[in-house]
């Protein structure tokens, strides 16, 4: 299940500014707002899970300079609310990892994004929200297949080789 912002599942609080202006954004574009020393505005991105179990949760950014280094995802599950820090100036462009959870059925659960961050110059970027990993071609959840295999599906290109993509695969 993918949430993608300005769409179904997608809601916001606060000032949020539309922008295609990266090119590694995913969908039709992406969302950003201003990093405050308190938190003024939030991106929610709510699933309809189809069934109750554990889901690895992913999270799509356009990465640059510019962007928070603490941009604060809080996963709310069915063991309550979990939150995650990620530099959004590194990693972004493709599917970055921030935790298995286990989800009830339904729309019970979700992630938000708060704008509140240490550095009021930068930005935090609100693009998508994957829930659950997929099955790849080997018939397998994705995080069990091979490392290129895996990275291919994340969005890294298909011409690196098994080599030069496994560290990658280990961060």
């Amino acid at each position: 299940v993918i949430v993608d912002s300005g769409h179904a599942g997608y809601s916001e609080t606060g000032s949020w500014t539309a922008s295609t202006s990266a090119t590694d954004f995913y969908g039709s574009g992406y969302r950003w707002a201003n990093t405050e020393a308190t938190t003024t505005a939030t991106a929610t991105f709510t699933p309809d899970i189809p069934e109750a179990g554990r889901y690895p949760i992913y999270v799509w950014y356009t990465q640059s300079g510019n962007r928070a280094l603490d941009a604060r995802f809080e996963v709310h599950h069915t063991g309550g609310v979990t939150s995650v820090e990620v530099n959004q100036q590194i990693w972004g462009g493709g599917w970055v990892f921030l935790g298995d959870f286990f989800f009830d059925a339904g729309t019970g659960g979700k992630v938000v994004l708060a704008n509140g961050g240490s550095d009021p110059t930068k930005f935090v970027i609100a693009d998508a929200i994957r829930f659950g990993g997929g099955i790849g071609p080997s018939g397998e959840v994705r995080w069990r297949e091979g490392a290129k295999s895996f990275l291919t599906y994340k969005g890294y290109p298909a011409s690196n080789g098994e080599v030069s993509i496994r560290p990658v695969y280990g961060r």
